[in-house]
């Protein structure tokens, strides 16, 4: 049966019934080789539901979007305005060249930014993915004030650069908040045992696993601590506890290399702690030692490899399992500066470069996507509008 949200005015393919056309669209291996034929194959692309199920059930990897969530500085709204805040999430689509932004939160969030106390970095909120779900994780808010009589309970507003106030921050997120792109919604996941401000997050399996971090106070059991979410069975689950609480002290993504999760504890090279989790044995191993030596900077997999950036100069490096240590593949400029590295897709990785802190209105944080293939391309995207918090890369949504 043909699509109901697609309209041909014309068949798809002259001389053939449109259910067989789509049967053999579907087995063009690149997409964007779809776009410019006609109108009619454009609206295959965007919005037949049919058209991309077919190709997933032949094998294809489903297409994928960058997801940026987004700070519009100066708006001014009131808990009660869901719609209108000040963080959202827009998805871009790279076959149509073009933005979307998503459904708004299901309840009202503040996320604080900066403080006096944390000058020329932003305090991060926390997100990991699976293919077909975001999971926002963990983030700071300022400390909410008591209800007035009669009234509700009042939050500072977040990311003013220039406030004194020194209100303790606390957790943003009860639980973790889940985008499902297959049916374009938000849902509230089980609560979380212990809010974190910050914690190592990441993904297999199509899980969330969440360890260490600090939670409305630093405390040791927490700092140790590590749990998995099943999204589809709602449920949290105790993991083999860390032997460190290394990774307590900042914001750590995990990635995810061949089905199994590394980080490290810090940028530096002495006073390290790097380990592996194993999501087939649950066990946590320590992870090789020049492995954890070279980890001096962001790192991302791409193509069941590891890559590390040395952000200062622009090297980004690929680990060799053999000889336990990284080699340089490239140094560019474009490379320096470069944060929250996401994988996003074949031979490729993404990550935001932020506007210098002297730059006019007119300068704005970016995305940079890097092809790592010979010849290796950078390609530089720019939001709709504001700053861009955090970056995912995930499969595309269904928007109405």
């Amino acid at each position: 049966m043909v699509d109901s949200n697609v309209t041909a005015q014309v068949p798809l393919i002259p001389g053939l019934p449109d259910d067989l056309a789509i049967i053999c669209l579907a087995r063009v291996p690149s997409l964007s080789s779809l776009r410019g034929v006609c109108e009619s194959w454009q609206s295959l692309l965007f919005h037949s539901r049919i058209f991309h199920s077919l190709r997933a059930a032949l094998g294809f990897k489903p297409q994928l979007w960058l997801y940026v969530l987004l700070y519009e500085e100066g708006l001014k709204v009131s808990p009660s305005e869901i719609s209108r805040c000040a963080f959202s999430w827009h998805a871009y689509d790279p076959i149509a060249d073009r933005w979307h932004c998503l459904p708004p939160f299901p309840k009202s969030l503040d996320f604080q930014l900066t403080s006096p106390s944390f000058i020329g970095r932003l305090h991060s909120v926390q997100c990991a993915s699976s293919q077909d779900k975001l999971f926002m994780v963990a983030g700071s808010r300022r400390k909410v004030c008591s209800p007035s009589r009669g009234g509700s309970p009042q939050v500072a507003q977040s990311l003013d650069p220039d406030s004194t106030d020194r209100q303790p921050l606390e957790p943003a997120l009860e639980c973790p908040l889940i985008f499902d792109t297959r049916t374009c919604t938000w849902t509230n996941g089980t609560p979380f045992r212990v809010p974190r401000k910050w914690c190592v997050c990441g993904t297999a399996s199509g899980k969330l696993i969440v360890a260490s971090g600090c939670g409305k106070d630093w405390d040791f059991s927490v700092s140790k601590l590590a749990e998995m979410y099943d999204p589809d069975k709602k449920t949290w689950i105790t993991l083999e506890h860390l032997k460190s609480s290394k990774f307590s002290g900042e914001a750590i993504s995990a990635v995810n290399c061949n089905g199994k999760l590394h980080m490290v504890s810090g940028k530096g090279v002495f006073w390290k702690v790097g380990v592996v989790y194993d999501p087939q044995t649950g066990r946590w191993t320590d992870m090789p030692r020049g492995m954890c030596n070279g980890w001096n900077g962001p790192c991302v997999a791409v193509d069941g490899n590891l890559f590390v950036l040395e952000d200062c100069t622009g090297k980004l490096k690929m680990y060799c399992q053999s000889e336990d240590n990284w080699n340089t593949v490239i140094r560019e400029d474009m490379l320096k500066n470069m944060e929250q590295l996401t994988q996003a897709g074949p031979g490729k990785f993404c990550g935001i470069v932020r506007a210098p802190c002297s730059s006019t209105s007119h300068c704005q944080d970016v995305v940079q996507i890097v092809d790592i293939r010979d010849p290796a391309t950078i390609n530089v995207l720019r939001p709709p509008f504001g700053q861009i918090v955090t970056v995912q890369v995930l499969s595309r949504t269904w928007l109405s």
